[in-house]
């Protein structure tokens, strides 16, 4: 019996040790299994008198699944025609019209010109101060602005504080968002005195896949309901 009874553990364990996707079971969890099934093999043996000592309340059952609530036709799945609401009618709210504006204008700093100047593509911008670096099988695409002071007085330009959205353009496909970059001359942080008729360089990075061509760049910005599309060289 002793024989019998240790074959069929080893044959229990070798099951229940094997490879899996399963998730992984402790070892007290392997071990009330094995005893488990031990014991419910044995128990119609006739040479089998006990079965063995284990706690069964550490057994849980597999918990019922529950039920899931059938879903409710629509109207229009039983033959009726549902209530649109369509614009202009009462209750909805009118498209919202897009202003298309410079690029200064939107930005709306007095005295402050800015214009959209060159692009080129490379794996790394900045200094050694603060460099900009392309993740593996990518690229970045550097937009170069000027920012210009067209007043006779010093003038702090902040066009950090100006919550700005801005997307890479090629053609109609929209690129991505730029980069967070603390670069000299990033639009996104740019905060600098500068004096009348003073022209400053400003930047915008962006990072593509090596393999997407870039042509026809243009840049755009939004703010509310007021827009900027710049082409870049």
């Amino acid at each position: 019996m002793k024989k019998k009874l240790c074959v069929l553990t080893m044959v229990t364990v070798a099951a229940l040790t094997g490879c899996s996707n399963g998730p992984d079971l402790s070892r007290l969890d392997n071990s009330l299994a094995a005893q488990y099934v031990a014991d419910a093999l044995l128990r119609n043996d006739k040479n089998y008198d006990e079965s063995l000592d284990y706690d069964h309340s550490l057994l849980q059952a597999t918990p019922a699944p529950t039920p899931v609530p059938t879903p409710v036709p629509s109207d229009s799945e039983n033959g009726e025609s549902a209530e649109k609401t369509t614009p202009g009618s009462e209750g909805a709210k009118p498209s919202e019209t897009v202003e298309s504006v410079s690029m200064s204008d939107i930005y709306g700093v007095s005295g402050i010109k800015l214009q959209a100047g060159t692009y080129r593509t490379m794996s790394s911008y900045g200094s050694d101060f603060a460099v900009c670096t392309a993740k593996k099988g990518n690229k970045l695409v550097v937009v170069n602005f000027t920012v210009t002071n067209t007043t006779k007085k010093k003038k702090q330009v902040n066009l950090a504080k100006v919550k700005m959205q801005a997307e890479l353009l090629s053609g109609d496909e929209s690129l991505g968002s730029p980069l967070l970059s603390i670069v000299d001359g990033d639009l996104q942080y740019f905060n600098a005195k500068m004096g009348g008729g003073q022209t400053k360089q400003g930047v915008l990075i962006f990072e593509v896949s090596k393999s997407t061509k870039v042509n026809n760049v243009k840049v755009r910005f939004a703010k509310g309901s007021k827009e900027a599309v710049v082409s870049v060289r």
